[in-house]
């Protein structure tokens, strides 16, 4: 259906998407992510880190090592942060939080030069404040980005873990704003380190919050007029047929009025595959255009990824249709039994 007005361009060009090849899913929301993580909190940690690790010091970090070993700390290693990967930043902070109090020990104690503007910024009450929200915040953002990633995710599968996302941002707001930090364990943790009448209001984090939710809003109001259609593939049984588009209000009361169908347990994909192609046309190819619009470039990356790996500069000569069977036998889930398709061929060239 590729090209055609049935298929993912026609859907996308109907429906007036800019389309999600370019709005993805996973970077949408990893670029959320961004109106919090890029602050001075933020690169203060990395400033600190490459002091650390950064450049030529591989002895400076073999010290660190041996030091976090040596002072039995949460973390033997600290995380260089990567801008291109985005669930380094997550990471960097998790560790940087969890072995904070003996990186200041460290830059006292190993590190040439004056470091006493890092020290004091361990030190300081508000930065400690500013570290650990983004420690919490960043690490949630990352279970969504791991919710978003694989092969087999549908756009409503997507959409879905968006949704559920904006709701728990709803949530944190609303702890929140009374200071509980049930959702935020690296806030808890260092909530615990004051005494009770000291103990850190974080409370003015709510609007950070809302700027993450409102980024969200606005970065996925595309996928908002899919809505509808989703809800169809998703619950075909249970939806209003009144309610959907014109030419499949007929199949739809065909289809909620048959026993058999209306017994199935499947979902998705497998559910549409059931109805028949002569009874429920329009249902299939509907169907097909919801199950062939992607919400992530995953697919995309891990092909030009085992294309890098198969078309090496040893194997340069490699021509286009034998790499394109390459590729194909490399991605694909089915399980192939090399030993006897060779045994098949009267000369097979076992050296390839």
């Amino acid at each position: 259906m590729r090209g055609t007005k049935t298929g993912f361009i026609g859907y996308v060009r109907q429906k007036g998407i800019t389309c999600p090849a370019l709005h993805c899913i996973i970077h949408q929301g990893a670029l959320c992510g961004q109106s919090i993580r890029l602050n001075e909190t933020f690169k203060t940690v990395v400033e600190i880190i490459k002091k650390v690790r950064g450049g030529n010091r591989a002895l400076l970090h073999r010290q660190l090592q041996a030091f976090l070993e040596e002072v039995d700390a949460e973390f033997s290693d600290l995380l260089l942060y990567n801008n291109v990967r985005w669930l380094s930043s997550g990471k960097s902070l998790e560790r940087f939080f969890g072995i904070r109090k003996k990186i200041s020990e460290f830059l006292k104690t190993f590190v040439k030069g004056d470091t006493s503007e890092f020290r004091e910024k361990l030190e300081n009450a508000d930065f400690l404040r500013e570290l650990a929200f983004l420690t919490d915040i960043t690490g949630h953002l990352n279970d969504l980005n791991l919710r978003l990633q694989g092969k087999y995710h549908l756009i409503s599968d997507l959409v879905g873990s968006i949704d559920s996302f904006q709701k728990k941002l709803k949530l944190f707001e609303n702890a929140l704003s009374r200071n509980d930090l049930t959702h935020f364990q690296s806030c808890k943790k260092l909530s615990e380190d004051y005494e009770e009448h000291k103990k850190p209001d974080f409370s003015d984090f709510v609007e950070n919050l809302r700027e993450i939710s409102v980024e969200f809003d606005t970065r996925c109001q595309d996928f908002e007029s899919m809505r509808p259609d989703i809800n169809l593939f998703n619950n075909p049984l249970g939806v209003e047929v009144e309610q959907q588009e014109a030419d499949l209000q007929m199949e739809l009361c065909d289809l909620q009025a048959d026993p058999f169908l209306s017994s199935r347990k499947e979902r998705g994909p497998q559910f549409f595959k059931l109805l028949e192609a002569d009874r429920f046309p329009k249902l299939r190819r509907f169907g097909q255009k919801i199950t062939s619009v992607f919400g992530s470039t995953y697919l995309c990356e891990v092909i030009f990824s085992a294309m890098k790996s198969i078309k090496s500069d040893k194997r340069n000569r490699l021509a286009d249709a034998s790499l394109l069977h390459a590729l194909r036998l490399a991605k694909s889930s089915e399980g192939i039994d090399i030993k006897t398709l060779v045994a098949d061929f009267e000369r097979p060239q076992v050296s390839h």
